[in-house]
């Protein structure tokens, strides 16, 4: 494998679900494999990462108010049980199986990585150590795997803050790239060193510490400091990120976010077909979106 470039990317945020696909970081199918197609044998091997989360959240309108229940999610039928190991994080240890996606090609992969620390929605781990822990049991047993399958990676590119926890595991020295996707904080994690050690040991923390403000960590500066680039999804973003890492500014590029239609949600599809004829050729018809009734919409 490694006579290919390999590149390494891990998000904790995904999406299984075709209704999902109207933004953020998309539709898994839409945005890793068909994004992928085009470039399948330019010499590339791509392996994505991504925690399988054990419940769902779900919405629903009952007496017209909107009701958010937990709902158990079980492992889909597209995906192949292909690992399963322990690992240890602190004092504990961590059974974790790996999973790959039946869409997976010889030069684009991507694995679920299952976990009792992933027994909760997305987001939603229930205090701030239980965050820590699910990032680091996620990072923890994406460098186990790499281990176990002998796989070292040129480059990294790691979405939000929170996955640069890789980094104190790491052995090797990758170029990595710093994804992000919002200015919002829960982009750019800041966390008190004494949560910190309720996951990781002296030494990891110590790594750590370039991005030390007070008593706290902030991971998005530590994301900022150790990367070759900060990646974000627009123009506009930039300018922004730029404010909040002034000392970084020449690393920071806009990629626009959402330039193929897939990240377009059906219902608007749907609207865009009756209204707007023709834009799936012509995407400059898109500017009669502003003509439609604020009703229809």
């Amino acid at each position: 494998m490694n006579d290919y470039l390999i590149r390494v990317i891990l998000s904790l945020e995904n999406s299984l679900v075709r209704s999902a696909g109207k933004g953020g970081l998309g539709e898994l199918e839409a945005d890793i494999f068909l994004g992928r197609r085009e470039t399948e044998d330019n010499g590339e091997k791509w392996l994505f990462f991504t925690p399988l989360y054990g419940k769902i959240l779900k919405q629903e309108y009952v007496d017209g108010e909107i009701v958010t229940r937990v709902l158990d999610f079980g492992i889909p039928k597209t995906l192949r049980l292909v690992d399963s190991f322990g690992i240890e994080l602190k004092n504990e240890s961590i059974k974790i199986e790996v999973y790959e996606h039946s869409l997976s090609t010889n030069n684009t992969k991507a694995y679920f990585l299952y976990s009792d620390c992933f027994n909760h929605p997305i987001y939603e781990a229930g205090d701030i150590r239980k965050e820590i822990r699910t990032s680091c049991c996620f990072v923890r047993g994406v460098v186990e795997y790499l281990k176990r399958h002998k796989i070292s990676p040129h480059f990294l590119h790691l979405n939000e803050s929170e996955a640069f926890f890789l980094l104190p595991y790491l052995n090797s020295s990758p170029t990595v790239y710093f994804h992000s996707h919002t200015p919002e904080p829960h982009g750019h994690k800041r966390f008190y060193i004494e949560d910190l050690k309720s996951s990781l040991n002296e030494e990891e923390i110590e790594r750590l510490k370039v991005a030390q403000e007070g008593e706290m960590i902030s991971m998005g500066k530590y994301a900022a400091t150790v990367s070759k680039g900060i990646v974000c999804v627009s123009q506009q973003h930039a300018k922004v990120t730029k404010c909040l890492y002034p000392m970084f500014e020449e690393k920071i590029i806009s990629i626009t976010n959402g330039i193929h239609r897939r990240w377009i949600g059906e219902e608007w599809e749907r609207l865009f077909d009756e209204e707007t004829a023709g834009w799936r050729k012509d995407a400059r018809l898109l500017e009669m979106v502003k003509e439609i009734s604020d009703k229809k919409k």
